[in-house]
């Protein structure tokens, strides 16, 4: 997975096999160059806003990737593999070099690539017409880049004058007589070979004919808002990332920006619904810490496989001391892949008492004998002398599977006194 990491300047890999990160081209700085050709990290760059995967044109496989250099305002490529590029040039793996724009922002066309003006381009969509579509967010253009030679031309939008950035609006229409308004992404389909535009400050979704030049209002009011329904009532706050599904073809992702949502366009019904996104739990802050703790390993209790057990827990103060009752003593459960308990559970305060009952569900992995509960207690005490202490533990509680093994709940009590030198 290729990530335009725009405020570090950089292009980074993520390896979903390994979980590893790596940067393959910038220097984590804003650069300044307009031209490029140096390799990897030694190439410095400006705020790459998106990314395209394409082949060099005798390639027979993905070997480049098209950059959308909104910093510099011009079109850039990084070659993954030693590649031919425009008129019989040789570029070596790794080499990052600019394919499009003088590096001035202006809406200017040309068929000299390097003639040619941007205005920050901040989405790119490949299509297989030989074209690289590009979302020019501050000209509020869609352009074309031929894949060939680097030559630009306009699709839709924008003014006769190529230094007239302010050529925007929401108006359905053909070339120069449509307006959009900042779009920020584009994406091809195939089935309907049109482009998908997210008109970012017009909170829309439109449709553009790249053959007929011809721009239509998709889905969204025009007014900023959160609704699902028809294409015609359904409302976004400035969408900013489209992405088709590859397997059906038949269904539009839109990153809902401002209403913080994945939102899902199905072209057939021609309705939004919301993308549901279940995240795993944040990794527990810890109460504890390594310098102060005590790790106390406790006598297992029996479980069952998959079930819950009701864990009573009850602390003591060290003989000769008494709970100090100005502060409130804490426990936390650390969640881990065998165990779980209700969100009121996870943490919590003791009251006088100092006891408390606590509901743990198990899944425990068949593999294992036994897995481990590991609950927090910070603690506060008193000596007779009034002064008092703070002590930590970490009580790792081995989990046992019970026998017979078809029980789904049981009940086990656990103790814990501080010592008093804690």
């Amino acid at each position: 997975l290729y990530v335009a990491d725009t405020d570090n300047h950089c292009i980074r890999k993520v390896s979903l096999p390994a979980g590893g990160v790596s940067t393959v081209a910038g220097v984590g700085t804003q650069g300044r160059d307009k031209a490029g050709g140096r390799k990897g990290r030694e190439q410095e760059i400006s705020s790459p806003w998106d990314l395209a995967l394409g082949r060099s044109p005798d390639a027979n496989h993905e070997d480049l990737l098209y950059l959308a250099m909104a910093g510099t305002h011009q079109i850039w490529v990084h070659f993954l593999d030693n590649a031919k590029w425009f008129k019989g040039s040789e570029l070596a793996a790794e080499t990052t070099v600019k394919m499009s724009g003088s590096g001035e922002e202006e809406n200017r066309n040309n068929s000299y690539p390097h003639k040619a003006g941007f205005a920050q381009p901040s989405g790119l969509a490949l299509a297989p017409d030989g074209y690289l579509y590009v979302a020019d967010s501050e000209s509020s253009t869609i352009r074309a880049v031929s894949t060939a030679n680097g030559s630009v031309k306009a699709v839709v939008g924008g003014a006769m004058d190529p230094l007239d950035l302010f050529a925007y609006g929401d108006v359905d229409g053909k070339g120069r007589e449509a307006r959009l308004q900042h779009p920020l992404g584009v994406a091809w389909s195939g089935p309907q070979s049109c482009l998908y535009v997210a008109d970012s400050y017009n909170h829309k979704i439109k449709m553009v004919d790249p053959v007929k030049k011809t721009c239509t209002t998709l889905a969204g009011t025009g007014l900023p808002g959160l609704a699902n329904g028809s294409f015609e009532c359904a409302q976004f706050s400035e969408p900013g990332g489209l992405c088709m599904d590859p397997v059906t073809r038949e269904t539009l992702f839109v990153a809902d920006t401002n209403n913080h949502r994945i939102r899902v366009l199905d072209l057939n019904r021609k309705e939004v619904s919301e993308f549901p996104i279940s995240l795993p739990p944040a990794p527990d802050k810890r109460l504890t810490s390594a310098r102060r703790v005590r790790v106390v390993e406790c006598d297992g209790v029996k479980v069952p496989v998959r079930g819950s057990v009701s864990l009573s827990l009850s602390l003591s103060p060290p003989p000769h001391c008494h709970w100090t009752k100005e502060a409130s003593s804490m426990w936390q459960v650390l969640q881990g892949d065998c165990c779980s308990v209700r969100e009121e559970q996870h943490r919590g305060s003791f009251d006088d008492s100092h006891s408390t009952t606590l509901t743990i569900f198990t899944d425990l992995p068949p593999s294992q004998e036994s897995s481990v509960l590991e609950i927090e207690v910070v603690l506060y005490y008193c000596v007779v002398s009034d002064t008092c202490r703070r002590s930590e533990a970490l009580l790792r509680v081995p989990l046992l599977p019970t026998d017979p093994p078809g029980s789904t709940h049981t009940r086990a009590s656990l103790s814990y006194t501080p010592q008093a030198s804690s």
